[in-house]
């Protein structure tokens, strides 16, 4: 059971390149200078691992919230919140709500590791912004009292086209899914809610065919296919989930779900897991804030990026000049350099 995007859901599957996202969507990664330099140079955007992302509730952040609808539902689903508990004993339900556990630990003792489907996930995240002209976001580009940054417009259904070239054999082990991240309680809640209520209605049923059979092992075996699907489901969602408090970054993100034991190491495995075309698709390494990130790295079609926006106070005018002589020598073209309209003095 492979539950489509719902009529309220705004995440979705990238799946043998079926994307509903507009042809003219454009989305904006803000970066500082030498990175964006880095990005043309290269003609390659970092996904970063989610547990390293400027959130530390990342991930953790979205089973809160699960725990706390499945107590304000308590008698809504039984079915669904046995199966949840059971998946998350390996840890303190208080812990998780208290935010006091920084790496969830699933309980995979209903099925094999090895079972299609169940295996411990690792999510890797590109971030951008709906505005491209956001000034909380800029805050995080203020270099010794200036605002030295830039945001690249990215044409979201050309960047997604990147993984058209992916291997779909290895479609168990890795996804790709995006859209915007929810932010508000209210829209969080409806999104859980349009997924319990499908998934208790499955388990209901099934225990309801077999009520009159004495065969536990056949109840138990429909319980963890629910397991199974709300495992999935957590891996699925809990990277589009963040506090309110962050509402102003306004973010959209990309995705990459793959299993943990499938990441690719080197170019050799990179090849072989996604691809002969794909062979720069690995983990790497850099530094920041004093910590040593994991990311893995994906080509940027030239027809993806759109516009570029230099941020306030810096010097427009010879920015542009700069910027221009980087795309022409970096063979893009067709994008349009805007400044920040922030009426910023200092």
């Amino acid at each position: 059971m492979d539950l489509k995007k719902s009529d309220f859901s705004m995440i979705e599957n990238f799946q043998y390149g079926k994307s509903s996202i507009s042809k003219t969507t454009i989305k904006y990664h803000y970066t500082s200078p030498s990175a964006f330099l880095s990005i043309i140079q290269s003609g390659k955007i970092r996904f970063t691992d989610a547990h390293f992302l400027n959130d530390r509730s990342e991930i953790v952040y979205f089973i809160k919230v699960l725990l706390d609808y499945l107590e304000m539902n308590e008698n809504k689903y039984p079915l669904s919140t046995i199966c949840i508990k059971e998946l998350l004993s390996n840890h303190s339900l208080n812990d998780i709500k208290e935010m006091n556990v920084a790496d969830i630990k699933f309980n995979y003792s209903f099925a094999k590791i090895s079972s299609k489907g169940v295996k411990p996930k690792r999510h890797y995240v590109f971030c951008s912004c709906g505005d491209y002209d956001n000034l909380n976001m800029w805050n995080y580009y203020v270099n010794n009292g200036n605002y030295q940054g830039y945001n690249i417009g990215f044409n979201i259904k050309n960047l997604l086209n990147v993984f058209l070239s992916v291997d779909n054999k290895n479609y168990n082990d890795f996804r790709i899914y995006y859209g915007k991240v929810l932010y508000k309680p209210t829209e969080q809640q409806k999104e859980i809610e349009f997924f319990l209520k499908i998934i208790e209605k499955l388990l209901s049923e099934s225990m309801d065919s077999v009520k009159d059979i004495a065969n536990e092992t056949l109840k138990d075996n429909f319980l963890n296919y629910g397991k199974l699907l709300l495992h999935n489901y957590i891996e699925k969602t809990s990277p589009f989930f963040k506090s309110k408090k962050f509402l102003t970054e306004d973010e959209f993100r990309i995705v990459i779900e793959i299993s943990e034991d499938c990441v690719p190491k080197n170019e050799q495995e990179a090849a072989s897991f996604f691809g002969p075309e794909n062979g720069n698709m690995y983990e790497g390494f850099c530094a920041k804030n004093g910590l040593i990130v994991p990311f893995i790295q994906v080509e940027i079609p030239k027809n993806a990026i759109k516009q570029v926006t230099v941020s306030p106070i810096m010097e427009f005018e010879i920015a542009d000049k700069g910027i221009n002589e980087l795309l022409i020598c970096s063979g893009i073209e067709d994008v349009e350099i805007l400044h920040s309209e922030i009426p910023i003095r200092f």
